[in-house]
């Protein structure tokens, strides 16, 4: 797969800011300074990272450039990442009009958190759901290696870990709410 370096990722005009070469771009993974990376072809890529020396994000784009899948990665333990917050997002057809979200924020203990927020029924759900977190951590990444940390997959197989049944609710959990 294709890889370029860059200072960034402008979301706003869906492209990369200043192309870097490989030499720059290894000097700020090795000073842990921010630098991006943007996986497969630079007109449609299938994602990009932005990384710097405790933190990973990965976005997953669709053909429209549109950021359906973020991963935010910290450092938890020397060298390992783990995942704290996943967010996912479906669009209007073929606009960038936003329909609906799910925010999740995994916490140390094994809870998700959850929000998810529907735009077209201008409905919020929130609530909490055990899970196991082991598919949720990652090495960092060696530079030029980010296949582990950019695993799509990932909040499907931590997402298949809750059994389905035992969630908590109490005020505003797992209850809709109209949007202000």
């Amino acid at each position: 797969m294709r890889t370029t370096y860059c200072e960034g990722w402008f979301r706003w005009e869906k492209r990369p800011t200043r192309i870097w070469d490989e030499s720059k771009a290894r000097a700020a993974h090795e000073r842990g300074r921010l630098y991006a990376v943007v996986l497969g072809e630079i007109e449609s890529p299938e994602s990009f990272l932005e990384i710097t020396g405790d933190f990973v994000g990965v976005s997953f784009l669709d053909k429209h450039l549109r950021e359906y899948l973020d991963y935010r990665f910290q450092t938890k333990e020397p060298g390992r990442l783990r995942m704290t917050t996943a967010i996912t997002r479906e669009f209007a057809a073929e606009t960038d009009e936003l329909k609906m979200a799910t925010v999740y924020h995994f916490q140390d203990d094994g809870r998700v958190l959850i929000r998810e927020e529907d735009r077209e029924a201008g409905m919020i759900a929130e609530g909490e759901i055990p899970v196991e977190l082991t598919q949720a951590w990652a090495n960092y990444p060696a530079f030029g290696n980010y296949r582990e940390v950019a695993w799509k997959g990932r909040l499907d197989a931590v997402l298949a870990t809750w059994d389905g049944k035992s969630y908590r609710t109490g005020k505003d959990l797992f209850s809709d709410r109209d949007l202000d």
